[in-house]
């Protein structure tokens, strides 16, 4: 409720009980019903005065030009940190989506990075360099059931040494395809395990 709305009662409510407003002309001057300026009445007999004010809080809290300002200015000194982040190091007390409101108004909530590690792309230099193995997701086949390929490459020239599928995800499948590779081709000087 308004300060001006409590002070207004304040003046009318002891006029109602008077008789000098009836209960309908002050609803329709407060804009209410009347039963709620009935429940002001029963108040006010209890509690006087005090009984007329609003004593709700709310959690809505406004940010000012100046938060919003330290928001986006935070933002954009790292641009990957998240709206909990921001508002935690600010000590703000609102929630955490109102700060990301702050960011879409601002054009910071689709910022990309760059990638935290650069890819760098390599080729060994001989053949049985390095070795990649690759254990591929699982794939469903109609009458087999799901099923794990198993591929081992060579770096260089790019050539699958061995594979195989297998129904279950076991070290020992890899270890199988890596010994049928090395008796056929020699050892490698590195191995590199993909996922």
């Amino acid at each position: 409720m308004r300060k001006d709305t409590w002070r207004q009662l304040e003046a009318l409510v002891p006029q109602l009980l008077r008789g000098k407003v009836g209960a309908g002309e002050l609803a329709a001057r407060l804009g209410c019903t009347r039963r709620t300026i009935w429940r002001y009445r029963r108040r006010f007999l209890l509690q006087g005065p005090e009984g007329l004010r609003d004593h709700r809080r709310s959690n809505y809290r406004k940010l000012t030009l100046a938060d919003e300002l330290r928001i986006v200015q935070t933002k954009k000194q790292g641009l990957h940190r998240s709206a909990r982040w921001v508002r935690d190091h600010l000590g703000l007390r609102v929630h955490e989506r109102t700060v990301w409101r702050i960011f879409v108004k601002h054009h910071l909530n689709r910022v990309t990075l760059p990638p935290i590690k650069p890819i760098t792309r390599f080729r060994a230099k001989r053949a049985n360099d390095l070795w990649q193995i690759d254990l591929m997701g699982k794939v469903r086949f109609p009458r087999i059931g799901w099923c794990h390929l198993v591929l081992i490459t060579d770096d260089r020239s790019r050539y699958l040494l061995a594979g195989g599928w297998f129904t279950k995800a076991l070290k020992i499948h890899v270890f199988a395809c890596l010994y049928r590779a090395s008796m056929r081709y020699g050892l490698p000087k590195e191995i590199l395990i993909k996922k």
